[in-house]
This record gives structure tokens, C-alpha cells and sequence, in this order.
């Protein structure tokens, strides 16, 4: 944190987010400069307070200044330690939990393993298989807000406007492999919409 609260000058256009694990979140939020958001490295799938035991509600998160979390990130999608995968579905609700909070943003993370680029799968691994449940939960949201004839219902810009898409091959995780630009850019023009 040292280094981003003494930088002398920052940029306007430039936004920063750092996600430390789960329980430095607060020492974190607490000791960066404003400029800089503070993500939460996973948030559940459950709204609100409950018997979720282990899970952090974009709610609970809310409440303590966190205003973004990421879903979907490879590690979280693969499974690590036993723990089974989370599908696309799952990273979905994920999202449309945490959009239906108040001020509360998403980083939905996608990308490909290094098997489905060299079988040209990329483009439909991100776009259909990943991204698209993320889009169909996002339109549920306005549509049940919409069928409930509420106040102040979700617009479609708005909730949009809440959420990062984040691409990062998953091949090219610490595995000193990077991207080319023009592999980037293929992903990032396909999915700008």
C-alpha cells in the first residue's frame, strides 16, 4: 500500500483495485488512498444476512465500505484444494446477487485454458460458455424488477455500468507466457457490446 499512497501524482483517468484476501480487506480499505477501490476476492452467491456459514454477502460487504468483488476468477472456476469448480451458472447468480445490492460492483473474470485456444475455442469459451449466462442473469434482473412494477427498477445501462469484464487467458497465468495485444484485442472487440 506504501507505494500507491506516496505516488506524487495520479492520474484522473486511471482507475486502481487491488483485492487482498478476505480478512485484510478492512485494513486495506482503511490504510489506501481514496483513489484506490478495494475488491473482495470472491462474494457469495446468497443475499443479505443468513445461515451461509463461511460466505460474505455483497450485503455484509457493503456494510463495511467494500463496494466491489470479483467472480469467476480462473482459480475459483477450476477448483482448488477438493473444492469442485464453480460453473458459469454459479459465477452468474454471483453476479446478480451482487448487482442487486446497493452501489455494489462486479469484476466478472474470463478466459480460456490453453487447450481451448489452440483448438480455436477461445472466442466461444468467453462469449457462450462463460460470459453469456453473466448477460442472460443481468436481463433477468431488469425483467423481474420490471414484472414486480417497482419503484425504482434496475436499468439495464445502469447495472451495466457496474460491471468489469475482466480477460485473462488462463494459460498465461504464472506460467510467464503473456497474451499478444492483438490476442487481447481479439477477445476485447468480441465482447464490447
Amino acid at each position: 500500500m506504501g507505494n500507491l499512497n506516496n505516488m506524487d501524482a495520479w492520474t484522473e483517468n486511471l482507475d486502481c483495485m487491488i483485492s487482498p484476501p478476505m480478512i485484510y480487506l478492512d485494513k486495506v480499505l482503511t490504510g489506501v488512498r481514496e483513489e484506490v477501490k478495494v475488491c473482495s476476492q470472491n462474494v457469495s452467491s446468497h443475499s443479505g444476512y443468513g445461515a451461509f456459514t463461511g460466505e460474505t454477502s455483497s450485503t455484509m460487504l457493503n456494510a463495511m465500505g467494500i463496494r466491489w468483488a470479483l467472480v469467476g476468477h480462473s482459480e475459483r472456476r477450476a477448483g482448488f484444494g477438493g473444492m469442485e469448480g464453480e460453473s458459469s451458472e454459479v459465477v452468474a447468480q454471483k453476479t446478480s446477487t451482487a448487482l442487486s445490492t446497493s452501489n455494489f460492483n462486479v469484476v466478472v473474470c474470463i478466459g480460456e485454458t490453453l487447450d481451448q485456444r489452440e483448438a480455436g475455442e477461445t472466442l466461444n469459451v468467453v462469449l457462450n460458455d462463460q460470459l453469456a449466462p453473466v448477460v442472460s442473469a443481468i436481463q433477468d434482473l431488469v425483467d423481474n424488477a420490471e414484472s414486480k412494477t417497482s419503484e425504482n427498477p434496475p436499468n439495464l445501462d445502469e447495472l451495466w455500468s457496474r460491471v468489469v469484464i475482466a480477460y485473462e487467458p488462463v494459460w498465461a497465468i504464472g506460467t510467464g507466457v503473456t497474451a499478444t495485444s492483438e490476442q487481447a484485442q481479439e477477445v476485447h472487440s468480441s465482447i464490447r457490446f
